[in-house]
C-alpha cells in the first residue's frame, strides 16, 4: 500500500503527481501548487526556494566525516 503524502499548500496527496519540495524544511508541495504560493506555507518557514525532491536526498546535511590520512611512511629499498 502506497503511503499518501499530503501537499502542505493543497493538502491533497502528492504520490504520483509532479512535486517538490521546500528547500528549507523539505515540505512537499504540488509544482503548481508552489508557482501559485511562491514561498513555503509551513509555519514559521516562509523558504521561497523549491528543489527537486531527488536532489535534496543528496542536500541534507549530515555530519561531517573525519578522515585521518595514515602517516606516509618510506619504503625501504631492499637491494
Amino acid at each position: 500500500m502506497i503511503k499518501e503524502v499530503p501537499c502542505a499548500f493543497c493538502g491533497a496527496s502528492v504520490v504520483g503527481r509532479l512535486f517538490v519540495v521546500c528547500g528549507s524544511c523539505d515540505v512537499p508541495m504540488h509544482q503548481d501548487c508552489w508557482a501559485v504560493s511562491v514561498t513555503c506555507p509551513a509555519y514559521a518557514c516562509g523558504s521561497s526556494e523549491a528543489v527537486d525532491p531527488a536532489i535534496a536526498l543528496f542536500r541534507r546535511a549530515s555530519a561531517p566525516v573525519k578522515v585521518e590520512a595514515a602517516p606516509l611512511v618510506p619504503a625501504t629499498a631492499k637491494r
